[in-house]
This record gives structure tokens, C-alpha cells and sequence, in this order.
């Protein structure tokens, strides 16, 4: 709730503090009462950067953390910022009336750290093969340091009367590779644990799982039913077959029933499971179109690319009359790049 007093907390020093010692301590209050920082950087008492402004000026409204630093006596288990109006709330354990009573743990020196973009609540539809997602345009950005920081599993609170009526609620979408890439197949998808006086609550999850040392994350509006496909491995020009996908049902009853097939049709599969993920290897480059129908009997069609990394793209141009006097030069040295060892003839 936010504070109604005049002041929170008051530190009292008995010398200057050098550039370093105040933005530990400021960092310390920022995260105790969910402040931010006026252009600062968040800093720990270990000397590690929590929260970088400069290389995070797209996410910098409402920042807010959780972690522990004992120098501080700082054991923040649970946060969200001042200024969102208890927007989003994430927490270590389970979500207490405060602080203290927080049965969590954190271990010393672990802190994560989140920040928004700022933009509105609404719900804006992907575009091209990512249009089957529509993600509300607020998102955020989360920073796990520390040793264990990305072990720690949290609870995320979210307050669904802030977001547009949905009728399936929304899912947590997680960007690992910390780009902000929230194109369908890219993302990590957590479903609600349950709905309680209006909060959406998400449970165990964790962050940084991959070592980048941050995530993005948004909300999409749930569906009935939902896949997505993982590209494993790309064929390749000495491997034309190597290409590998995963499959992963997010939304649906089981049981399903599955078409693959490719743009020439030299590969058509058709099959039926229970279970919401399979394999498929044995894959060509080109154009897939992959169909489900589930156990209610609704169908998704999804369109996806495998594509050939290493492959070169040559090309002698248009055709071109051959004349007595002017010779017709042809020469592909240019359209292969230097980092690429190639060797070539001409026949006929």
C-alpha cells in the first residue's frame, strides 16, 4: 500500500559519503520501498550493477526488486512499484499483508529487478505468423544477479481489472533470450495458478534461466487452443535432411490429431497423441504447414520456414543476347561473402 507518512526512513552519516556508498545506499532504499532511482544506476553493497539505466532506457518506468544484502540488513521479499498503483506485484514464498511476516528466503547478494516500458495496458494483435497472439503493449524487463538469483522461484500478481476484459484470462509470456522477441514460437508460456480478488497469479517461476542474466515478459490473451514450433536444427547443404522441430501444444484437449506437410508435398505426416509435445526430424528446408485438431474438435493451422543457413543464393541475372563484339562477363565471386569458403566451375 502506499506510504502515508512524511518519512519512511531516515540514514544519518558522519562524514561524506563517496559516489559509490550513495548509490549503494540509495539502491538499498529503492528497493525497500519500491522508489526507483532518479537516473542512477542500481548498485549492490557487493559492487554488482542490479540495474544498468543507460543500457536499459526502454524499460526504465516503475522499477522495483526484490533480493537480500546483508550489509543492509535488506531481506525485500516482496515488491512492486510505488508509482504503478499495485499494478504488478512479484514476490519470493507467499504473498504476506507485508514484508516481515514473508516466510520466503532469499540468499545474500540475489536480487532480481524489473522495469516497464511504459506503454498502455491494451492488447495489440502480432503481425504476419505471430497475428495468432495478441500481447498487451506494456512490457517488462527483469535483471536476476547473484549466484543463486535464477533458482529463486517467484510468484507474479498481476491486476487483471487493469487489463482489457478477456474471457480465458491471459498467459505469462517470457522472452529468455532477453531481445524482446515476443514472436510466438520464441516465447516461454505460463499459465495461471489461479485468480484471486482480481489478481492473476502466476507460481513458480523462475528467471534468467538460460544465464543471459535478464528476460523480457508481457501478457497474452489465453486461447482455447495453441501450438507452437521450437526449430531445433536447420538442414544444411551437406545434411539436407537434418532439419528437427519440436512441437508443443500450449492450450487444448487432448487427445490430437497432427498433418505436417511441406510446400512440394514430398513430406506429409499425419498422426495422433495424448500427450501436448513431440519431435519431428527428418525435415527438408522449405515452407511447413502444420494443422491440430484437439479433442473438442477445434483445428489451428500454423505456417512455419526452415531454412538453410549455409546455403548460398546465386544468381547470373536476367538472360542477356550475345553479340559479336561485347562478351557477356560471369562472375559470382561478388555475391559470396568473404567469410564463406566456396569453390566453383562452369559447365556447358
Amino acid at each position: 500500500k502506499p506510504f502515508s507518512g512524511s518519512l519512511a526512513e531516515l540514514l544519518i552519516f558522519n562524514r561524506a559519503l563517496s559516489f559509490l556508498e550513495r548509490v549503494q545506499y540509495e539502491t538499498y532504499l529503492a528497493l525497500k520501498y519500491g522508489t526507483g532511482l532518479r537516473g542512477g544506476n542500481f548498485v549492490s553493497s557487493g559492487e554488482k550493477v542490479l540495474w544498468h539505466v543507460a543500457q536499459n532506457t526502454t524499460y526504465g518506468y516503475n522499477i522495483a526488486g526484490i533480493g537480500r544484502d546483508d550489509f543492509f540488513k535488506l531481506s525485500q521479499k516482496q515488491s512492486g512499484s510505488a508509482y504503478d498503483s499495485g499494478l504488478l506485484v512479484i514476490n519470493a514464498g507467499k504473498l504476506a499483508e507485508s514484508n516481515q511476516r514473508n516466510a520466503g528466503t532469499i540468499n545474500n547478494q540475489d536480487f532480481i529487478v524489473w522495469g516497464d516500458n511504459g506503454l498502455p495496458l491494451d492488447t495489440k494483435p502480432g503481425e504476419g505468423a505471430d497475428s495468432l497472439l495478441s500481447i498487451v503493449q506494456r512490457k517488462w524487463l527483469v535483471t536476476a544477479t547473484g549466484n543463486t538469483a535464477n533458482k529463486l522461484a517467484t510468484e507474479l500478481h498481476i491486476d487483471a481489472n487493469r487489463l482489457p476484459a478477456a474471457p480465458m484470462s491471459y498467459w505469462l509470456v517470457i522472452d529468455r533470450s532477453g531481445q524482446g522477441n515476443f514472436s510466438a514460437d520464441n516465447l516461454e508460456y505460463i499459465l495461471p495458478d489461479r485468480i484471486s480478488e482480481g489478481k492473476i497469479i502466476y507460481k513458480d517461476v523462475l528467471w534468467d534461466t538460460d544465464g543471459s542474466g535478464k528476460d523480457h515478459f508481457g501478457f497474452a490473451r489465453a486461447k482455447n487452443l495453441f501450438a507452437v514450433v521450437r526449430t531445433l536444427k536447420n538442414p544444411s547443404c551437406t545434411d539436407e535432411t537434418a532439419g528437427k522441430i519440436r512441437i508443443e501444444v500450449i492450450a487444448g484437449e487432448p487427445a490430437y490429431n497432427f498433418t505436417l506437410k511441406d510446400k512440394d508435398a514430398t513430406i506429409e505426416r499425419e498422426w495422433r497423441q495424448k500427450t501436448d509435445s513431440i519431435q519431428q526430424k527428418d525435415l527438408v528446408g522449405g515452407e511447413y504447414t502444420l494443422t491440430l485438431r484437439d479433442g473438442s474438435r477445434e483445428t489451428l493451422t500454423r505456417y512455419f520456414t526452415l531454412t538453410v543457413p549455409d546455403a548460398l543464393d546465386i544468381t547470373l541475372g536476367p538472360d542477356r543476347a550475345l553479340s559479336q563484339t561485347e562478351p557477356i562477363v560471369l562472375d559470382v565471386s561478388e555475391q559470396v561473402p568473404d567469410s564463406v569458403k566456396v569453390s566453383y566451375r562452369w559447365e556447358n
